[in-house]
């Protein structure tokens, strides 16, 4: 028997083509999709389970599979989709199993089906397997993709430590003088915290403490939680997202941390001089 499938298109409802767009699924596999979420979502192409469960083992794909269900129009190769598929098979993962896949990204080096992954942002001696493990269980909730990983855990491993300038920006600019004195006094309650009492709980205290002093409150008298971790989260980690703050520093550890807020501390105060230096030449002139 002889059947013709539907005919699979971009999102530009444009016939797919190696020159123009990523067809093989080596593609997509360096690109860190698993396996299982690439087999899924081509499964879903110009077809669907009676049920609408669209996310199954392939086994019960393969059972319920009714070539007459078949569309016959063109089907859309939507990959937001197929990196949603990607991180929830990413989840199902075992922390373990999800650490070892992730290796290819976080060294760089081809293994089994992956061939060329992107390089991470760091040179091979400055990783280390122990503190990605500690943090591992908080990316895994957060990945679509494996080549995502490497992103979210730089903060460790990088060789030079940078902030992002759009983040930095977006949180340091609205309120500079309320961040400016807030990480002040972080770094100096912090660096005043005992070795055995670095945990993320503590840490989180500390910094929440800071912002009722500050009286950045809500209307409910309670810590702002929000506008009290941006600025030491951009700080720290270098962007407006990411893991989970507070874990995130227990693992960077105590002296890097501190060190992270008082040169954020250091460049935030030079650039609100400045910007009161220009606004006090304007007004002379």
């Amino acid at each position: 028997m002889f059947a013709h499938l539907p005919l699979i298109v971009n999102d530009k409802r444009q016939k797919l083509s190696k020159r123009r767009d990523d067809v093989s699924v080596g593609d997509y596999i360096n690109r860190g999709i698993p396996a299982e979420a690439m087999a899924n979502y081509l499964a879903l192409l110009g077809w669907g389970p009676p049920d609408g469960i669209e996310q199954r083992p392939m086994a019960e794909m393969v059972e319920l599979f009714d070539l007459s269900a078949v569309s016959s129009s063109s089907a859309a190769f939507d990959v937001r989709k197929l990196e949603h598929i990607s991180g929830d098979k990413i989840r199902l993962l075992g922390v373990d199993e999800f650490i070892d896949r992730s290796g290819p990204w976080l060294t760089g080096q081809p293994r089994g089906q992956v061939d060329a992954p992107a390089a991470p942002p760091w040179e091979p001696d400055r990783f280390d397997a122990q503190r990605f493990a500690a943090m591992a269980p908080l990316v895994q909730e957060r990945v679509h993709t494996f080549a995502e990983v490497p992103g979210y855990v730089a903060f460790l491993f990088a060789d030079r430590f940078e902030v992002d300038d759009t983040s930095w920006s977006k949180v340091m600019g609205k309120e500079g003088a309320v961040a400016l004195a807030q990480m002040q006094r972080c770094a100096t309650e912090l660096a005043a915290l005992d070795a055995d009492g670095w945990r993320a709980d503590d840490i989180e205290r500390v910094v929440f403490a800071v912002d009722a002093d500050s009286g950045l409150l809500r209307d409910d008298g309670e810590p702002n939680r929000k506008r009290a971790q941006a600025p030491v989260r951009v700080a720290v980690l270098g962007a407006s997202v990411g893991p989970p703050l507070w874990e995130s520093l227990e693992v960077l550890g105590q002296a890097d941390t501190v060190v992270r807020l008082e040169r954020a501390v250091q460049r935030l105060a030079a650039e609100l001089e400045a910007g009161r230096q220009a606004g006090s030449g304007a007004a002379v002139s």
